[in-house]
Formats: structure tokens, sequence, C-alpha cells
């Protein structure tokens, strides 16, 4: 019977995953490069679709015309984005963020969890104004009905709890330091009720002008500055 040398064994087997991480050395910036073509191209698909959007609607929108204006064949856009309900999502996570970064900033230049929020509010409403698309975007994605964990719309779901988080955590600051009512309850939840009133405010002022020139004698601009601030006095410390 042939004898085996267990060390002889033991060194062919480390000379032979020595072979075989160098192999999977050499293909990683192989596949590196692919992910970030990959990568590339769905921004690619991404940034179509916001013009063919912003052009057509949502309603009309379709992946033959993104598929036009970013020269890829409609299948391969499909392989990326299956539904248009995978297609929102993806340009919801990204107005999302937008916001999240507008939420950021107003936050570092408050001086207290009140503020912050009063801050936030007044960024929401230029958000409204300055990127119009995004806003009503993310408008068309809230009237979408919900669907289980695993449906498209759970990266902007995320990013849309984490935009929420900032006004969460201004709300506990408020607390803290005594400029926010400790009878709003539960800052997450606060943070939601804030964030769907003055979205829902911004929505109404803007889409009935008239209604707020003719009932109220404000214009769209003053109907918001003061249900902010009717929302910010059922917050703050008397």
């Amino acid at each position: 019977m042939m004898k085996f040398d267990s060390f002889r064994l033991r060194d062919i087997l480390i000379g032979s995953m020595s072979i075989s991480d160098k192999a999977t050395k050499k293909q990683n910036p192989l596949r590196a490069r692919r992910n970030e073509e990959k990568e590339q191209r769905r921004l690619t698909i991404i940034e179509a679709a916001e013009r063919v959007v912003a052009k057509r609607g949502w309603a009309e929108t379709n992946f033959g015309e993104i598929a036009e204006v970013t020269r890829l064949s409609r299948s391969l856009i499909y392989v990326y984005f299956p539904t248009k309900d995978d297609l929102l999502a993806a340009l919801v996570e990204r107005a999302n963020k937008s916001l999240g970064k507008r939420f950021h900033q107003a936050v570092a230049e408050a001086k207290n969890g009140n503020d912050a929020v009063v801050r936030m509010g007044s960024a929401f409403y230029r958000f409204s104004k300055e990127e119009p698309f995004y806003f009503e975007i993310i408008s068309q994605f809230d009237i979408m009905p919900s669907k289980d964990e695993d449906d498209p719309g759970k990266g902007a779901a995320q990013a849309f709890r984490d935009c929420l988080e900032i006004p969460a955590d201004s709300l506990k600051r408020g607390i803290q330091d005594s400029s926010i009512s400790k009878s709003i309850g539960d800052p997450k939840f606060a943070a939601f009720c804030l964030y769907a009133f003055t979205h829902g405010l911004i929505q109404m002022a803007a889409r009935r002008p008239g209604m707020m020139e003719g009932l109220y004698r404000k214009s769209p601009d003053e109907a918001v500055a003061d249900g902010m601030r009717l929302l910010n006095r059922a917050i703050a410390t008397k």
C-alpha cells in the first residue's frame, strides 16, 4: 500500500490553496470593473428615466422611450428594473436622499431642537420648489399600495426611514433642551406625523392656489408659512 507523507500532503494542499488565492486575486479587478460597469449602467437608466418622467409624466412613461434615450435594449433595462414599480422605487430613493441632505444642512444650522424642526420645514418647502420632480415622484410613490417585505420599494423605504430619523432626532434634542414639549410622545411617530402634515400642506397650497386666495386670502407661500407655524405651536413648549 502506498504511504503518504503527511507533511508533503500538507505542503501540496497549501500550495494548491495559494494558487487558487492568486487566481482569485487576479479575477477580483475584473469582477470589480464589471460591478462598476453594472452600477454605471443602472445609474444611466435612472438618469434617463428622470428625463423621460419629467417630460411625459409617470403614467405615460414607458421602457421603450427610456431605452431610446439610453441607447440600451429594452430587454437589458428589464434586467435592472423588471417593473415600473422597481424603477419608481429607485427614483424615490434618490429623491429621499436629496431631501435628507437638505434636512442635515438645516439641523447643522439650528440653535436647538425646535429651531431644527422649523428649519427642516422650510427646507422641505424649498425642496418642493427647487426640486419639483423629486417632490412629485415621492408623492407618486406615497399613493402606491404597500407590499410585503420583498417589494421593490424596500430601498426607497429605507431612504424614507433614514430621512425621518433626522426630524426624530431633532425632536429628541428639543425635548432634552426644553424647546419641544414632552407631550408629543414618541419622537419617531411625531416625526412621521410632521412629515405627513407638511407634505400634505405643501401639496394642497401648490395645487389649490385659487382656494387659498379665495377662502383664506393667502398666497400659497403664506399658506405654507402659516400652516407650519400652526404645526410648530402644537409641539413647542408653551
